[in-house]
């Protein structure tokens, strides 16, 4: 089984770690899933503080937009390995949603595309592969339809937006759609990170009350957006003082 059956290429980053390339047609816009520099330390530099900066990872559920190849997926297993947390992942191309889901439960056939997840999982600990088998179906939720439509039930502490870029998938990029996306889910205490960082992104965070962070982008990327929502402390009565 190769990729190119499935209509992508698989390239080999600087840091070792595959990532793919949708192979064009009809002129349609492609682009890499991850930057040249490394597919592996582009997701763990931009998404690790999706988890790293809550204080309790317990209870809470998270939001990944671009399954891929299931770094980020890899990633949530491995930082919630010793917690009770769900992730909703989506991924609008089923035929990576069903080799990732065939590649956990040992169904792959001998190729290049089983070859693929195998390299990308030997980034990660043993355990995080078992994690990922065990929650599959339960806390590992998988969606195809990104829309307000299919958004699940549930207040999200994170975002793992991953997404193609505004010029593939404008639909995930615009303004009212993300306003409206987080006003239905995002929780009180909420973590938004992107490898995007354009002003219109950076202010609508700004108007759903996110505070932004510009920071340094993956290797020759300028930047990134990380921008977190906290609960806000209840006002003080004066009479607390008399």
């Amino acid at each position: 089984m190769n990729w190119k059956d499935f209509a992508f290429e698989q390239i080999i980053t600087d840091d070792q770690s595959p990532t793919l390339k949708p192979i064009a047609t009809n002129g349609a816009p492609t682009e890499h899933m991850h930057h040249r520099g490394g597919a592996y330390s582009e997701s763990v530099y931009i998404y690790s503080p999706v988890f790293d900066l809550h204080a309790e990872l317990s209870g809470k559920a998270f939001v990944s937009v671009g399954l891929g190849l299931g770094y980020n997926e890899f990633l949530w297993s491995q930082k919630t390995i010793a917690t009770q947390t769900t992730l909703f992942s989506f991924e609008r191309n089923p035929d990576l949603q069903e080799l990732f889901v065939a590649f956990l439960k040992g169904e792959l056939p001998d190729g290049e595309v089983k070859d693929t997840y195998e390299m990308v999982a030997k980034f990660f600990p043993p355990e995080a592969r078992e994690n990922l088998r065990n929650k599959l179906g339960k806390t590992l939720i998988l969606k195809t339809d990104f829309s307000l439509q299919s958004l699940p039930n549930v207040a999200v502490h994170g975002f793992i937006y991953d997404a193609y870029s505004s010029k593939v998938s404008p639909e995930l990029w615009q303004e009212d759609f993300l306003k409206k996306m987080l006003a239905q889910i995002a929780a009180d205490d909420c973590v938004f990170s992107t490898y995007s960082c354009t002003s219109r992104l950076k202010n609508t965070l700004i108007e759903m009350n996110f505070q932004v962070d510009r920071i340094k982008g993956f290797q020759s990327k300028k930047h990134s957006v990380l921008a977190r929502r906290q609960e806000q402390p209840e006002p003080l009565l004066v009479d607390q003082f008399s």
